[in-house]
């Protein structure tokens, strides 16, 4: 009896080193999986100008790239306005808020394709209201849109929105 748990031990030890093994892999090779973020990303690489960004009107999430120098790569909601593609944080203290804030230069992965971009942070009200329009039309049933308790997170950095540009 003692042999066969002890058999068994080492079989679920074995099964999470192995599971872990798979999950670390993946982030390596894929980059963030779910809140866990990831290092460089892959995917076949768009050096020209999106023009038109319509189509990520079909996509929840992309993966956002900060830091050129050491990668940290992050999963993050996307919504266009316009011609312009945006992505927001709840927080100014996540690390890839405050890479971005320290150095611009960020890739995206839209559907394995990464793209190089400049992260501007927005400050205009009437920009940042014409990206919560679309924010409600696109994620209406994830949060509360209140216009002036967004206006106030986004005057204290509780709310921090980057518009997407080529560079």
């Amino acid at each position: 009896m003692r042999r066969l748990v002890k058999r068994l031990g080492i079989a679920v030890v074995g099964l999470l080193a192995l599971g872990g093994m798979v999950i670390l892999g993946a982030r390596l090779v894929f980059g963030p999986l779910g809140p866990i973020p990831g290092p460089k990303l892959s995917g076949a690489a768009v050096e020209e100008p999106v023009v038109q960004w319509s189509f990520v009107d079909a996509i929840q999430t992309i993966q956002v790239e900060t830091r050129p120098e050491a990668p940290y790569s992050v999963n993050t909601w996307v919504t266009r306005a316009g011609k312009r593609i945006y992505a927001f944080s709840s927080s100014e203290d996540k690390t890839w808020v405050r890479n971005i804030l320290e150095d611009s230069r960020v890739r995206i992965r839209v559907d394995g394709r990464v793209h190089p971009c400049s992260a501007v942070r927005v400050t205009d009200l009437e920009e940042k209201r014409a990206f919560l329009l679309q924010m409600r039309v696109k994620y209406g049933d994830h949060f509360e849109f209140d216009l002036q308790a967004w206006e106030f997170q986004w005057d204290t950095g509780e709310i921090v929105l980057f518009r997407l540009e080529p560079r």
